[in-house]
C-alpha cells in the first residue's frame, strides 16, 4: 500500500529545513551553511551561502503556514521568503499535512499568515472567523490526471479519486465534477499532489486533481501512460489555487507590515519572470526532493502561464468571480445554505494596493 505517514514525516523535515534557512542571522556578513536535505529518498549535505540580517533588526519571526509539503507550484512564494531580510523582516514558513488545518492554525492564532484555497477561507468566515484574503499567490493549473485508458470522467464510476483531505480544494473539484458527470466515485484521502501523482504512478488510484507539476512529473516518469482527463484552469479561471489570507485585526494592526510582506513577494514574483534560471539554481533549496529536469520544465511552463500572478492577482471584479463561483458550486457543506456572498466581508484589497504602490515608488 502506498505509504502516507513517511510524507507526514516529510513535513517536519522541510519544515527543520526552512527554519535553518531562514533563522541563520547574526553578523549580517555572508555566512555559509551547511543544511541537511532529503534529495530522492537520500540523505545529503548542501552547503548554502547565505547574507543574513542580524537576529536584532528583524521584525518577526512571521509564520506563514501551507496546506501541504513544500512542492513545485509552491516555488515563487517560498523563494520570496528569505529575501525578507532584505526589508527586515523574518518569516518562518511551516508546511501541514491537510488545508483546513492550516486555516485553523491562522484562525487560532498560531501563525500570522496562511496560504491555501479561497473556498476553506470563506466557509471559515461564515461559521464564524474573521479571515481576509489579501493577495493571490498562485493562478489555477489544475488538471485531474488519469491513465489514458480512461477517456472522460464518466468512466470513474466506483474509481478511486484520491483528494487532498476534507474541504481541499482537490476535494471541491471532485465532488463539482461527480455531479457534472452523474457518477459517484470513491474518494480516498492522500495528503499532498505530488503524493497524489505517486499514488496514480503506483496504482494506488485511478485519478486525483494534480497541479501541473505533478502532471509533468507523471509524463516524465511514464510517457504516453497518463494524460488530463479535465482540464480544471481551463473550466474554472475564476478560482485561484491559493490565495495570502490571514486575521482581519492582524492585517488592520500590522499594514504596514504586510504592505511590506506582499511587496517583497510580488518582486519575487517578478524575478523569477524575468530570470527563470535563477529559480532553478535557488530550487534545490527549497524542492530538494524534485529532480533537477522537472524544475527545469516548470518553472518557464509556470511563467509562461502567468500562474505565478506579478501583480497580486486581486481586484474586486475577481473577488467578486472568487465569491460567486463558490456560491455557482455549492462549495460549502450541507449545513451551510448561502445566496450571496460580500466581497468586504472577504478581503481586504488594502495591503495589495500599497504593495504595488510602494514598489512604484522604489
Amino acid at each position: 500500500m502506498f505509504k502516507i505517514p513517511r510524507m507526514i514525516r516529510l513535513v517536519l523535515i522541510f519544515t527543520v529545513l526552512f527554519g535553518l534557512l531562514v533563522s541563520c542571522t547574526s553578523t549580517g556578513a555572508p555566512e555559509t551553511v551547511i543544511v541537511t536535505q532529503l534529495v530522492e529518498g537520500e540523505v545529503v549535505e548542501k552547503i548554502i551561502t547565505t547574507t543574513p540580517v542580524p537576529q536584532e533588526e528583524l521584525i518577526g519571526p512571521i509564520r506563514v503556514t501551507y496546506p501541504a509539503i513544500p512542492q513545485g507550484a509552491y516555488l515563487a512564494s517560498l523563494l520570496s521568503w528569505p529575501q525578507m531580510a532584505t526589508r527586515n523582516i523574518l518569516v518562518e514558513p511551516q508546511f501541514l499535512a491537510r488545508t483546513d488545518l492550516a486555516v485553523q492554525a491562522v484562525i487560532n492564532g498560531d501563525v500570522e499568515l496562511g496560504i491555501a484555497p479561497t473556498n476553506l477561507i470563506v466557509e471559515s468566515n461564515l461559521r464564524g472567523a474573521d479571515l481576509v484574503i489579501i493577495m493571490t499567490t498562485m493562478r489555477n493549473d489544475w488538471t485531474v490526471a488519469s491513465p489514458v485508458e480512461y477517456e472522460s470522467f464518466a468512466d470513474l464510476e466506483g474509481k478511486r479519486v484520491a483528494v487532498h483531505g476534507p474541504g481541499s480544494l482537490a476535494e471541491l473539484y471532485t465532488l463539482i465534477l461527480e455531479e457534472e458527470y452523474d457518477v459517484d466515485v470513491e474518494i480516498v484521502t492522500i495528503p499532498g499532489s505530488a503524493v497524489r501523482a505517486q499514488a496514480i504512478l503506483a496504482g494506488e488510484v485511478e485519478a486525483s486533481p494534480l497541479f501541473l507539476t505533478d502532471l509533468l512529473m507523471l509524463d516524465m516518469e511514464s510517457p504516453g501512460e497518463f494524460h488530463v482527463l479535465v482540464n480544471l484552469a481551463e473550466e474554472f479561471p475564476e478560482n485561484p489555487v491559493n490565495v495570502l489570507f490571514a486575521r482581519r485585526d492582524w492585517v488592520e494592526e500590522n499594514s504596514e507590515l504586510v504592505t511590506n510582506i506582499i511587496a517583497e513577494m510580488l518582486e519575487t514574483h517578478q524575478r523569477v519572470a524575468d530570470d527563470p534560471d535563477w529559480a532553478i539554481a535557488q530550487a534545490p533549496a527549497y524542492l530538494g526532493a524534485l529532480k533537477r529536469e522537472l524544475v527545469e520544465a516548470l518553472v518557464p511552463e509556470y511563467v509562461r502561464l502567468g500562474i505565478w500572478p506579478l501583480d497580486g492577482g486581486l481586484d474586486e471584479t475577481i473577488a467578486q468571480a472568487m465569491l460567486d463561483f463558490l456560491i455557482t458550486r455549492k462549495a460549502f457543506g450541507d449545513d451551510l445554505v448561502v445566496e450571496e456572498l460580500l466581497v468586504e466581508d472577504h478581503f481586504d484589497f488594502r495591503p495589495l494596493k500599497s504593495a504595488l504602490e510602494l514598489l512604484d515608488s522604489e
